[in-house]
């Protein structure tokens, strides 16, 4: 089917797109955060678990990646735990939060392995709403492999009650997105020969809030955003054929959403 955007549509989406604010949480070698930066998008903060100095010395490539980020004038924040979200007030609040690739860094061979990363999971998707931003739409990012072990992970099964979210979508990575992006061991590319992970057929899980989750007065969809509108009429006697025929060309000639909407 053709693209009937308008270029005032295209125009519109490009600006509030821009105005996302975005959270990477594990962020790697950063590679795939100065890949954002440099497509344009600068409403991005960049956390890591280690100090900065543990990245640098797991991940050689990380200093050029910090520089993009450092000119670019974005946060960078070091020892921030993402089970623990909830303890850092001033991080702030975001449209969408991005996890990709979690790993402990227990040997997928190891008896601990599903456990520690259940753990990792569970304790990521408990904490992160209280960094959503309220009465927006907001959604949460995870890039995951897939096959053994990582399907063991049980991703979908870990959302709980008080993960307050649920999986609303789920597709594959597109890693063109992010030019000059490197999937790297979570325990840094000097460990054995291994510098990079291959993620052939990674899958992105997108989580957004359960109904309830946002707060009051979340914003509407404006009727500019709606491909579609579901008209619901409570009809008090029958109508006739002609009366039917002549509600119909009425709604026909309504000239607007909002006229449809009215009837």
């Amino acid at each position: 089917m053709a693209d009937r955007r308008t270029p005032g549509d295209r125009l519109t989406a490009a600006l509030d797109a821009a105005s996302l604010l975005i959270l990477s949480v594990g962020s790697g070698d950063g590679s795939q955060q100065a890949a954002i930066v440099a497509r344009g998008h600068v409403n991005l903060t960049t956390t890591f678990l280690d100090s900065r100095e543990a990245v640098l010395l797991k991940y050689p490539s990380a200093k050029d990646h910090l520089e993009t980020l450092a000119r670019a004038a974005r946060p960078v924040l070091f020892g921030i735990d993402a089970t623990k979200l909830d303890t850092y007030p001033d991080l702030g609040k975001f449209d969408i939060v991005m996890f990709s690739f979690p790993h402990t860094g227990v040997r997928d061979d190891d008896a601990q392995n599903v456990p520690s990363n259940q753990a990792l999971l569970g304790g990521f998707l408990r904490s992160v709403a209280h960094v959503l931003r309220e009465g927006v739409l907001t959604e949460v990012q995870i890039t995951m492999k897939t096959g053994v072990p990582y399907d063991q992970w049980s991703l979908p099964g870990l959302l709980t009650e008080a993960c307050a979210l649920h999986l609303c979508s789920q597709h594959s990575l597109d890693k063109q997105a992010y030019p000059g992006y490197v999937h790297r061991l979570t325990k840094g590319t000097n460990f054995g020969s291994l510098s990079s992970v291959r993620d052939d057929g990674a899958q992105v899980y997108v989580f957004e809030p359960r109904d309830g989750a946002r707060a009051p007065g979340a914003r509407p969809v404006p009727l500019g955003e709606l491909t579609s509108v579901t008209i619901v009429a409570l009809v008090h006697a029958a109508l006739t054929e002609e009366e039917a025929r002549a509600c119909a060309l009425d709604l026909l000639r309504s000239s607007s959403a909002e006229e449809r909407l009215a009837l």
